[in-house]
Parts: C-alpha cells; structure tokens; sequence
C-alpha cells in the first residue's frame, strides 16, 4: 500500500470518527431536549392543575428553582394600583416578602422587566456593581439571577426572578426554557386569578341567596339533578340536599299536594315544566304535608335555563313561604265565621218572628245577609197591631253595618212601633220618626223605612214612605203592578221633615211585598237585577202561596248573584185572605 493510499485511508477514518462524534453529540442533545421538554411538559401539567392561586404561585417557584438547577425562585404580582407587588419567594428568600405589598421601586430589576418587557441576566452580581439586590438567599448574598416578564398576550402581570447564591452562566437553553416556563406560568396564574374571582363571586351569591327570604333551587340535566338549593329552601323540605342527586329523588318522601288537596305529581311541579318545555310559571301553590301531618305552603316560580347555543341545561325556581298568610286566612275565616254566627244570631234577635197568619192575612218573610261581610246588616222588618183592626207593616234599611247599624236598627224599629201606638197613622208616624232619629242619630246616619197601615175591616192599606225602594202591590181587578212610591226623603237627613201619606184599596187577594234594595241591586257581572225583573217575577208567580213565592225568590236573586250576595235582602209579603 502505498503511503498517499495509507494517509488517505488514515483521513478516512478520522473524518470518520469526527462524524460519529458529531452524532452522537447530536444524540445526546436531541435526548437532552426531548428529556427537558418533557420535564417543561409535566411541571406544565402540574402548575395547570392548580386551581387556587397560592398553590399555583407555590407550585412555579418550586418548578422554576428545579428546572433551572438553581437555589431560590419568587414571583412579583402587580397589584391594580401600578405601584406595589403582591410577592410570593422561595422559603430561603429572606426577608420573607409573603404576605406583604413592595413597593416597585424597591424591586429595581423585576421593575425594569415589567417596564422594557425583556428578560434580564445577571451572571454575577459582583461585576454589576450598580446593582442592589435587597435580598439573601439561605443566608447568602445573591450572586446571579434571571428576571423574566409574566406576560399574558399583550398585557404584562408581574414577573418571574430566580436567583443563585454563586455565580452561574444562563445558556441560551436555560434562558429558553425560563421564557418558555414564565409564559404557561402567567397562563395558570392568570386562570387561577379567574378562578379565585369565580369562587369569591360565587361564594357572595351563596351569602345573597342564603339570606334572602326566598328559597331558590337549581336543577340540571335531564334527570333534573339539583345542582344548587339554598339553606331557605331546605328548610321548607326539611332536609338538606345531596348535590347531584335527582330532584324526584330527594322530593320522594315529601308529600306533595295542590292547595284543593289532591296529590301534586312531581312531573306538574313548575320547575319540571320550565325544563321539559320551557315554560315560565308565576305564582303556582303548592302544600308540602311532612310525616307529623305538618303542612307548609308554598308559592312556586319558575324559569328553564339556556346554554349559548338556545337549548335547555336546566331550570330555576323560587320558592316563597307562604304558610304564615294561609295561616292567618285561616284563621280569619274562623273568626269571621265566629262573628257572623253570633252577628246573625243577634240580626234574627231584632228582627220579629212573623207568623203564617194574623187576622185573616197571610204572611212570608225573609232575610239573607251577604256573604262578603261577617258583620250584622241593617236590614229589618216588622209586623204588629197598633190597634183594633189595624195592622202595621214595615221594611227598613238602615246606612252602614257592625254594631253602630244594629243599635240604630233597634231605635228606629221600636222608635216607630212608640209613635205608632200613640197614632197609627202613617204620616204621624212617619213625621216623629224623623224629628227622633235626627236628634238621636250622628249627622252622617240616613235609614229609608216604609210602613204601611192594613185596615182590616174597611179593607184599605194607608202608607208613607221616607225613600225607600217602592213597594209592589197586586189588586185582582187591576192587572198591572200598583208601585207603592216614596213620599218623603229618608229619615234622618233633616229634622222637621213632612210625609204624605197615601191610601189604596187592598180588597180580599190583595197582596203587597216590601223588600230591601239588596233585591234589586244585585248584579251579575254589570247586569243589575233590577225593579223591571222583581215586577214581571211579582206577576209571574202571583198565585204561589206567600211562603213558597218568599222561597222561590230567594232562589232566583241567589241563582242570578252567583256566587255570592252583594248586600242583605229583606222580604216582607203580605196578602190578604179570601175569607
């Protein structure tokens, strides 16, 4: 072999082994890389899966001081006023700045990062003389450090320091991977900040509608699973929920039932409708019946929840306690049905107990008080003799009711009955009824009264009328209904007032009815029952004996005011006898 072949083959060989040198380096750094990525990678992972912010904060100093094989690592915050830090450090950084506001001044490098936004190496502190580093690490004198920017996109939020007590060289790999490391840093601390603003949002809500006198639930998903209840509404259940669980489920064991007492399906509860079909429901009652017989009333809301793209997640209801109300009603209807017991019992005392029949009449009478009022009426009538022959008729309505009506009921029923004995006529009477109800009466008071006087042997009916409602007469050789009109001003307005007094055959079949404007004033609706309707009704069923005409009336009026009365009624029908 010739020596240009040996040298030839001898470069070979070198250039050789300069290639696989090479490649192997080349290794050995792509195996480097890969294993640096994949620590970057994990510490990623477990800065991420952070959720609070001082655990996201502990977790990138530690992280930062490992990657980096360095002693001490801190992270400077920027508070919201632009002046001061919010620093959390490794434990060896001393002064411990945890817990306190630095000011930026005092943090000339991390100041200078936030402000030129670049990352800044110092190799040893020592030939940088111009520096001040107010801090030790493990007792030491910091030698070198690398500050780096926390930026989240365009917005700079604090920075990153590591520090090394002896002096260190930053390759270009470190100070990648620093930068690298400080951008997924300000990415989890920026989502732990929203995730801290979200809990302390969404602990201010909890205080809200906890102390709210409503109870508010919320359901999700179509097996409705209760995703929140506040304390309100689980004391109307009775028990605390299970987040997560079914609503059916959690409701199984109450008893639910419509304020009629039927059973309450839980598919009919308004927050089960609102998620099934959208509906918004207001003012819905519901009665909740627990183990000891118990019961709660409820007023139910309620309101379907929508995601971003239209479609129902769930649903939201409100619950107001309304136990206390139905209670109170409750009680006020006994105590209303206590008081008109006694209230009626004390209208049945003023008012007379009319017989079938007195000297050849034949009488019918009545009395309905209204169902809207408790209260005793001044509704009243009267039937006796005030002499030989004679008998007197009266219907009255007095102005107001309670008490005060009944007492001037009393006076002026047995006010008239005094006149009247004194003289029976109808104009007297009428006249001293007056002048006494004004003296004995406040300004306010007025009562229209009508009394009439029978004649029993001459057959006549004498009457005065101080403005009430007229009076139906029928005569049997008269086909049309004879009213008996008033014939002076209701009793009471002024003192000294004058009544005419007015006189008609009442011959055998003869019959007069009186009654109380309750009759025609009821409505139905805006109708009015009216004086045309009692007249064609008066000649309708003229041939019923009085007791059942009375009764067939009182049916009709009732029939025609439904559901209830108005005002009282007073009916008084008299008719004289063949014989």
């Amino acid at each position: 072999m010739t020596e240009r072949a040996m040298k030839s083959r001898l470069t070979d060989v070198q250039a050789r082994r300069v290639a696989e040198s090479r490649l192997a380096q080349s290794l050995r750094r792509v195996q480097y890389l890969l294993e640096r990525s994949m620590q970057l990678l994990q510490i990623q992972r477990r800065i991420t899966g952070r959720l609070s912010l001082e655990g996201v904060l502990d977790s990138v100093i530690r992280s930062a001081a490992e990657l980096l094989q360095i002693d001490a690592a801190e992270t400077l915050l920027l508070n919201p006023d632009g002046k001061t830090f919010d620093i959390r450090a490794s434990e060896s950084v001393q002064p411990s700045p945890v817990g306190t506001k630095t000011l930026i001044s005092e943090r000339p490098i991390a100041e200078r990062v936030i402000r030129e936004g670049e990352l800044i190496v110092v190799e040893d502190v020592e030939k940088e003389p111009s520096l001040q580093i107010p801090i030790l690490v493990g007792g030491k004198m910091v030698r070198a450090l690398a500050s780096v920017p926390l930026r989240l996109e365009d917005k700079i939020i604090g920075a990153l320091n590591v520090y090394s007590s002896k002096p260190k060289r930053f390759s270009e790999e470190d100070i990648r991977t620093l930068t690298m490391f400080a951008e997924g840093a300000a990415v989890a601390v920026s989502n732990a900040r929203l995730y801290a603003d979200v809990i302390r949002e969404r602990k201010r809500l909890q205080t809200v509608l906890d102390t709210i006198p409503s109870g508010i639930i919320i359901t999700e998903g179509p097996e409705a699973r209760i995703a929140f209840m506040n304390s309100r509404c689980q004391e109307f259940f009775g028990t605390p929920p299970e987040i997560g669980k079914p609503l059916p489920a959690y409701l199984a064991s109450s008893k639910l039932l419509h304020p009629d007492g039927t059973p309450f399906s839980l598919n009919d509860l308004p927050i089960n409708r609102s998620m099934r079909n959208g509906e918004v429901v207001h003012g819905e009652e519901l009665v909740i019946e627990m183990e000891t017989g118990q019961r709660s009333y409820l007023l139910l809301g309620s309101a379907p929840l929508y995601d971003e793209l239209g479609n129902i997640y769930g649903a939201v209801a409100s619950t107001e306690d309304i136990t206390p109300l139905r209670k109170a009603q409750e009680a006020l209807s006994e105590a209303y049905a206590r008081e008109r017991r006694v209230f009626e019992e004390l209208q049945q005392a003023l008012l007379p107990r009319v017989p079938d029949r007195i000297d050849g009449l034949y009488l019918a009478s009545a009395y309905r008080a209204a169902k809207e009022e408790a209260r005793i009426g001044g509704d009243f009538f009267d039937v006796f003799h005030p002499g030989p022959d004679l008998v007197g008729i009266v219907i009255g309505d007095v102005a107001g009711k309670g008490a005060e009506a009944a007492s001037h009921t009393a006076l002026t029923r047995h006010s008239l009955k005094a006149y009247a004995y004194i003289d029976p006529s109808p104009a007297y009477v009428m006249e001293a009824l007056a002048n006494a109800i004004a003296r004995e009466t406040p300004p306010e008071f007025f009562v229209t009264v009508f009394y009439g006087l029978l004649n029993l042997r001459e057959k006549t009916l004498c009457y005065a009328s101080a403005g009430h409602e007229p009076s139906l007469c029928l005569i049997p050789d008269n086909p049309e209904t004879v009213l008996l009109t008033s014939t002076g001003i209701p009793l009471g307005i002024r003192a000294g007032s004058t009544y005419e007094q007015q006189c008609i055959r009442f011959p055998n079949g003869s019959r007069v009815m009186l009654y109380t404007d309750g009759v025609t004033e009821v409505r139905a609706g805006t109708e009015f029952f009216g004086l045309e309707r009692l007249k064609e009704f008066f000649v309708r069923y003229r041939q019923d004996p009085p007791t059942d005409f009375i009764n067939r009336l009182l049916e009709y009026v009732q029939s025609f005011a439904h559901p209830h009365l108005r005002d009282d009624i007073a009916l008084l029908l008299v008719e004289m006898g063949l014989n």
